[in-house]
């Protein structure tokens, strides 16, 4: 089974590329809890519940797993929940590094910020688009997480995910 886990700073592309990649291989998607969450609370969001959305987040990602047969395609997972704690609060939660240090046989895309904001009520950093990639790659690397970054256009990102899903 084959994870593919599509992450990145705000507004770099990865939901049109998990949406993308899941019609390429005719499978669905997991998509971002966080957006049905924060929608459905629509009022200034805290700690717990970046919390209460990384549970959901993660219960879909095991819901999709189960049910996969060969490949399965996150748009997200705990470790940009992981990453939004530490740069909005400075800290972090314990039940999200101890399922961070137990990911294996993923295969991370890292989307690059090159792409032009696009407003969105549930966005806040259009500022800090480069530094939050540069926490990601930091956080990739400490866990020994298999990444590729993807940058470009939207086409030449699908080609090359495509590219390394064949690959591995």
């Amino acid at each position: 089974m084959k994870k593919i886990i599509i992450t990145g700073p705000e507004s770099s592309g990865k939901t049109t590329l998990a949406k993308d990649l899941a019609r390429h291989y005719q499978v669905d998607f997991v998509k971002e809890y966080a957006r049905k969450y924060l929608k459905e609370k629509w009022t200034n969001y805290d700690f717990e519940d970046v919390i209460n959305i990384a549970e959901g987040q993660n219960k879909r990602e095991r819901k999709a797993t189960k049910n996969a047969e060969k490949l399965v395609i996150c748009d997200t997972d705990l470790l940009t929940i992981k990453i939004w704690l530490e740069y909005k609060y400075g800290r972090s939660d314990e039940w999200v590094d101890s399922i961070i240090s137990t990911y294996r046989n993923r295969i991370y895309l890292l989307c690059t910020p090159d792409m032009e904001w696009t407003e969105d009520d549930l966005r806040e950093n259009p500022g800090d688009r480069d530094e939050i990639f540069e926490i990601y790659k930091e956080n990739l690397e400490y866990y020994n997480l298999e990444y590729h970054i993807l940058e470009g256009p939207k086409k030449l990102r699908l080609r090359e995910a495509i590219s390394i899903i064949e690959s591995s």
